[in-house]
């Protein structure tokens, strides 16, 4: 999608030093971290991926009760985006747990905790969810509830189809474990949220030889971060401008 190619474009014009004649190793190594990004793993539906997707769909339910159309637009997961929801400057990236104790995330890059654009918002979703297999709802039936709420469910299923999802065909015993919501937390990506991103380095670049980065954040020492129900009302708004 051009919005992402424009974002990773931005992202190697800014790495790269005019008075350094070996740029091709900097553009290189911008270019290994983001195809970490948008390499999708092709593995079948196990547990930690039908947990991140449930994640997801809790969060695009929100955007469909404000605007059906636009949410589906903005809802970028699938296709290996910068961030699991994206607007011009404003995006979510979501995070799922069954830990209800450990409040770790795993962070892939160093470009997934990078707000869009120079002055745009970037909020975390911590999602906290159980399994329950009562009152719980499986990712197959939460997929078909998600779909009847849609006027082009048809996109909605394109999309799945990104992560290897097919209607009436993919099932596996992950798919038809019954979640519900425990918790869900927002968290203002910005100032000294601990995070490791490309401004982290000396020069403002990732060190050359430096060919791959993930780490995990504790979330448990960063409540002054976390975002009021009436501010991440507004930036959903927002993203879906």
């Amino acid at each position: 999608p051009g919005e992402q190619v424009t974002s990773l474009s931005a992202y190697i014009i800014d790495a790269i030093d005019p008075l350094n004649t070996d740029s091709e190793k900097t553009v290189l190594g911008v270019l290994k971290e983001w195809k970490k990004l948008f390499v999708e793993d092709a593995s079948a539906f196990g547990h930690e991926k039908v947990v991140g997707l449930w994640g997801e769909l809790h969060i695009l339910n929100k955007l469909i009760d404000i605007n059906e159309e636009k949410a589906l637009s903005v809802w970028t997961g699938p296709i290996r985006g910068s961030h699991d929801f994206a607007g011009i400057d404003s995006s979510i990236e979501c995070k799922t747990t069954i830990n209800k104790i450990v409040k770790n995330v795993h962070i892939s890059s160093v470009y997934q905790l990078v707000p869009p654009g120079l002055d745009g918002t970037l909020t975390l979703a911590y999602v906290q969810i159980e399994e329950r297999a009562r009152d719980g709802k499986s990712l197959t039936a939460f997929i078909e509830e998600t779909a009847k709420r849609l006027t082009h469910p048809d996109v909605f299923f394109e999309k799945l189809s990104h992560l290897g999802y097919e209607r009436n065909v993919t099932k596996t015993a992950h798919t038809e474990m019954a979640f519900a919501l425990c918790k869900d937390s927002y968290y203002d990506v910005a100032g000294d949220f601990p995070r490791v991103v490309p401004t982290s380095f000396a020069g403002g670049k990732i060190p050359a030889d430096v060919e791959d980065i993930s780490y995990t954040i504790d979330l448990r020492q960063s409540d002054k971060h976390l975002i009021s129900p009436e501010i991440i009302q507004l930036r959903i708004q927002h993203l879906l401008k």
